[in-house]
């Protein structure tokens, strides 16, 4: 079954530390982009799990578990409000601080 439209939690399992994110496509696809920058880090400099393998897991395998937080949100404007709220809820420890930035100056452009 293909989830499109959703905001998602990646958990790296050696560590437990995790990752919110969105997706207009599907969460399929957004994972595997995760699973080949933690594997892959030099590929993906700017990638938040290639930072994370890359500082903690250099040269391991990625082990990464992902769920869903939320189905169905449609519009990006309601995909990056809802990343938001679970940025701000779950506080999670790799979301890069540019990328809360970028979500906050998309929200304040559309207000």
């Amino acid at each position: 079954v293909s989830t499109q439209s959703t905001g998602y939690k990646v958990t790296c399992k050696l560590c437990q530390e995790f990752y919110v994110g969105e997706t207009g496509r599907t969460i399929h696809e957004r994972a595997l982009e995760h699973r080949r920058a933690a594997n892959k880090p030099s590929s993906y400099a700017k990638n938040a799990f290639a930072i994370h393998y890359q500082e903690r897991h250099d040269g391991l395998k990625s082990d990464l578990s992902v769920s869903i937080l939320e189905k169905g949100l449609g519009s990006t404007t309601k995909r990056k409000i809802r990343e938001a709220m679970y940025i701000q809820q779950l506080q999670p420890s790799l979301n890069l601080k540019s990328e809360c930035e970028e979500v906050r100056a998309f929200l304040i452009k559309t207000d």
